[in-house]
């Protein structure tokens, strides 16, 4: 499966550096100063307060940044180029079965480290930031406010991450691309508390190698997007708890 772009330069040491610490450091202002000081406020729930931080300090700007820098790799700018150079492709029966794959794996070690999770005093499956979950239905609304955070959560560190980073990594790291970016990518959401780092640890890994093989990012979006609403709805539906 060829790139439409071959000579993307690659990341050098330090770009490497601040292409993971620069959003890694966002998103510890919001976990650690941007969503305490919302909810302090107490203005609507802290799920609420996580959408906006989380939104407008990290993944809105992934969203917008990740598309513009990948075109000044190109000379042929045109709307193709730019979705090859981000590596947004159709996917082929291959890349659904790689994707179905990955779900399955994902979803059952992740599973298996919920259990774990249980006999480790203080665990818990949830984040600190959606402590109105379950929903009950005078909090029902918030599912609303969670869809366009969804969105830009998943396109947002899609874009930037498999689409900008990854195919410029490759130069720098080979092979082992996969993991030295998995590794980077979990050490991103330490803001959030090692709870989430520790249960996410499965797609951490296992995407960003299907996503390397495969050469598609589209690939990352869907499994990225069915894990992200899974683990949503079953926290909001009482699934796990």
């Amino acid at each position: 499966m060829a790139d439409t772009v071959t000579d993307v330069r690659p990341l050098s040491p330090v770009e490497l550096v601040l292409v993971f610490g620069i959003p890694g450091l966002l998103m510890w202002v919001t976990g650690h100063v941007a969503i305490p000081l919302l909810d302090g406020l107490g203005a609507f729930p802290i799920e609420v307060s996580w959408f906006l931080s989380g939104g407008l300090l990290v993944l809105v700007p992934m969203f917008i940044v990740a598309p513009r820098l990948a075109r000044r790799d190109l000379v042929d700018r045109t709307r193709a180029a730019r979705l090859g150079r981000l590596r947004i492709r159709p996917m082929t029966a291959a890349d659904w079965a790689w994707a179905g794959g990955a779900l399955v794996v994902i979803l059952s070690s992740t599973m298996g480290l919920v259990e774990i999770g249980k006999h480790i005093p203080g665990f818990d499956p949830a984040p600190p930031f959606l402590d109105d979950l379950p929903l009950h239905r005078e909090t029902a609304w918030i599912l609303a406010a969670w869809l366009p955070f969804f969105f830009f959560n998943i396109m947002g560190e899609e874009l930037w991450w498999r689409g900008y980073v990854l195919p410029r990594q490759e130069g720098l790291t080979g092979r082992a691309t996969w993991l030295v970016h998995g590794l980077l990518w979990a050490l991103f959401h330490v803001g959030l508390g090692w709870n989430l780092v520790f249960l996410s640890l499965p797609i951490f890994v296992v995407l960003p190698f299907v996503v390397q093989r495969r050469r598609n990012t589209t690939v990352g979006i869907v499994i990225h997007g069915v894990l992200g609403a899974f683990g949503f709805l079953s926290l909001a539906s009482g699934m796990i708890h």
